[in-house]
């Protein structure tokens, strides 16, 4: 019998680092004439794979490298 042991650290707060894969899909909303767009992010972490949207800035200035193929995604207007 062969037991894998995995070790995640925690940090002091009790949260657990995650961090993005890749990006899935894109959308523009329109709220009073002002247009934000939104990525729907798939993180991994110590629970496995889980899915956010976020301020498709805010993730490029974080994260650019994801960013970086370009054909990642389909646009939609909401």
């Amino acid at each position: 019998m062969c037991i894998k042991l995995v070790i995640w650290k925690i940090r002091d707060n009790l949260t657990i680092e995650t961090w993005p894969v890749r990006i899935e899909d894109r959308e523009v909303k329109r709220l009073k004439g002002k247009e934000i767009v939104l990525v729907k992010l798939i993180w991994f972490g110590p629970t496995g794979e889980s899915i956010t949207w976020e301020s498709e800035s805010q993730m490029k200035e974080l994260f650019s490298e994801l960013f970086s193929s370009g054909n990642f995604f389909r646009k939609k207007i909401l």
